[in-house]
């Protein structure tokens, strides 16, 4: 069985902390793979970004966030 560091960016701001993230576990020398689920409000160019350091990355539908 393969695994995996998982995040989730619903938008611009959470694209950068997805790039934290990796940052951080690459530093950290992972040996997993990094994939990040990617919302359609997140701008082209934070994709493009994202797209550079992650391994793998796919769109996911926007998610509703309410507050409780």
């Amino acid at each position: 069985m393969s695994q995996a560091w998982i995040t989730l960016a619903t938008n611009d701001n959470y694209a950068q902390g997805a790039l934290v993230l990796v940052h951080s576990l690459r530093t950290a020398g992972t040996t997993r793979k990094i994939h990040c689920l990617i919302s359609n409000q997140s701008a082209s160019n934070s994709r493009s970004t994202l797209m550079m350091f992650l391994l793998s990355m796919s769109s996911t539908a926007t998610i509703p966030i309410t507050s409780s």
